[in-house]
Formats: C-alpha cells, structure tokens, sequence
C-alpha cells in the first residue's frame, strides 16, 4: 500500500537559532553581572573631536542598552562609536556587538557584513571573541540562507560551510566546536552533501556534549543514515533518540521512520507498535493518519481483519476529512 511521504526530511530541525552573546560590560573591567557604570546620556551624535573617554561613554551606554536587550537602540549606539572612532581601539568590539544585535533584529546580510569585517580584521579582540565572531557569521549565513531561494539560497549555505570550517579548523575543540559541527551538517544537508552531514551529526553525538543540539543530531543522523542506505545505522540512532528524548517535537516523525524501517526489515509487530504510539500520543501530529494507515497495512499482512477494520475505522472517526480518508474507505470496504 502506499502512502503519501517524502523520503526527505518532512520539515525543518526546530532549532533555534543561538546567538552567542557575551554580556557587554564597561570596556576595561566588566562585571560579573553585567552591570555598567555612567551610561552617557542619550542625545545627538558626537562630534568629530569627542576624545578617547567620550568613546568610552558610548561603548557604555551601548552596553547598557544590548544588555536590556533593545537592541535597535544598541546597534545605532554601536553603529555611531564605529563611525565616529574608526581607530580607537574599542571598535572591533563594537564591531562584534553590533553583529550580534543585528542577527537579533534578524538583519542577517548586515549581520554577515560586520563579522566579515571582524573575522576578518581581529582587531582587539581576544580568541574567546574571534571563535564567537566566526560562530556567529557562520549562523547568520546559515540563517540568511533559510530564509533565500534558488541560487541564493546555495551560495548562502556554501558561505556558512566554508565559515564554519574555519572555525574548526581553528578552534577544534572550542567552546562552540558542537554548534559549529550542527549548523555545517544542516547546510550541507540542505546542499545535498549527506557525506559530508554524516560526518559532522555523528561528531556532535559521540565528540561533543551539547543538550540542546543532541536530540536534532541524533535525528539528522537516524535522516541521513537512512538516505545513504544504512538503515541498521539510522534505527539504531532513532533508537537512542526515543530511549532520551521520547516526548521531544520530532518524536512522532521519528516513531514513523523507526517504524518504517522496522517494517522493511521484518519487525511488523514493532512497527505497529511505532505507529500505534503516534496516533495515541500525537494524534495532532501530521504522522498520525499515516500512521493509522500504516498500521492498518500491517495488521491486514498478519491475517488480523478485525483490528484491521478498528485502526481503519479510528482514521475515519478522527481524520474524516484528511486527504487520505478516500483511501482509507476504500480499504476499509476490502479488509476481509
């Protein structure tokens, strides 16, 4: 029987994006809060003569304003030291700042721009700053291409690759190692690079420790295993993600794929148990109805007509109008 699904991913990873920011304090000493002494007053911009203090003033009053997290006021604040203070020597931070308030206004090409120029120049920043700089262009490259089309779209994934292998390249074993490993295996996923996606999900499970990417990368993993035509690989990752992660969002697709895949290897009564979760448990979810569907199939190929006919008629109860409930009665009308 067939039943309409891609073979494909069936939507994006929910992840969100991470914008690494590092709480902004006074440009000398910053505080373990965060917190700012004498902000500068708001007003016009400063004159072409304002000296190295006044900078400073601005550095701070920037500050104060990233950290309540108004982050238009901040970028303009950051924007003006840049402009006005082209040599001092604030102004690579400034530089950084401003980009990590322009991926949270999610003005990703500017974002892009500025740690261009950061990655780029390095100036006055410390390595903790210049792994965050290539993190962070890398994100807003990947997140610029999400959001493009076409030829676009490709170049901006291929710019978040290249970004993203700098970093390791330069920081294997930084801080932001795991992050930059999952957002390279997304971009080359979406690139239809499998290989190379394989390498970095398996990277971000068994090299590096991060709760929040760990369930998406065991997912793309479990994805691309299945793709590349391992499917003992992929069952054993979609294993691991339901024994860890059993009520994540992505639990009912991968309940589904699991359950496909034990159904191809002849493990029917753990494919109807697969399926059987999702449409008890995630009944909302766009799995559920082929799930029944499913299960149905399944039971009909083991001789069992009577739970065939309930599973189909629990799809007609709660999916009466789905676009699959055509079939659905038409099988349920030759179950015998």
């Amino acid at each position: 029987m067939a039943v309409t699904r891609t073979g494909k991913r069936c939507r994006e990873i929910a992840v969100v994006l991470a914008v690494i920011l590092t709480i902004v304090g006074d440009p000398g000493t910053p505080t373990a809060q965060g917190e700012l002494a004498t902000p500068r007053a708001a007003g016009g911009p400063p004159s072409a003569g304002m000296s190295r203090a006044q900078a400073a003033a601005i550095f701070r009053s920037a500050a104060a304003l990233q950290n309540r997290e108004l982050h238009d006021l901040a970028e303009a604040e950051w924007a003006s030291l840049v402009e006005h203070f082209p040599n001092d020597p604030l102004v690579g931070k400034a530089r950084y700042y401003r980009g990590v308030c322009l991926v949270r206004l999610e003005r990703y090409a500017d974002a892009e721009a500025e740690f261009g120029r950061v990655v780029a120049e390095q100036a006055g920043l410390d390595a903790t700053l210049i792994e965050q700089s290539f993190a962070n262009l890398g994100l807003a490259q990947y997140r610029r291409a999400r959001l493009a089309a076409g030829e676009e779209q490709a170049k901006a994934f291929d710019a978040a690759i290249a970004t993203l292998g700098q970093q390791l390249e330069r920081f294997p074993a930084g801080r932001f190692a795991t992050q930059a490993h999952f957002y390279r295996a997304e971009a080359c996923y979406e690139r239809q690079d499998v290989a190379s996606a394989l390498a970095d999900y398996q990277a971000v499970v068994t090299e590096h420790g991060d709760p929040a990417l760990r369930p998406r990368a065991l997912y793309g993993l479990g994805v691309v295993q299945q793709e590349l035509g391992n499917p003992a690989e992929a069952g054993r990752a979609f294993d691991v993600f339901l024994q860890e992660f059993p009520l994540d969002a992505l639990a009912a697709e991968v309940h589904f794929r699991r359950g496909e895949w034990r159904a191809a290897t002849g493990d029917e009564d753990g494919a109807v148990r697969d399926f059987q979760r999702i449409s008890e448990r995630w009944p909302e979810s766009p799995f559920a109805p082929q799930a029944l569907l499913r299960q149905s199939h399944l039971e009909q190929q083991g001789r069992d007509f009577a739970l065939a006919q309930a599973t189909l008629g629990r799809f007609l109860v709660n999916y009466r109008d789905h676009e699959l409930a055509f079939q659905a009665r038409l099988l349920r009308a030759t179950v015998r």
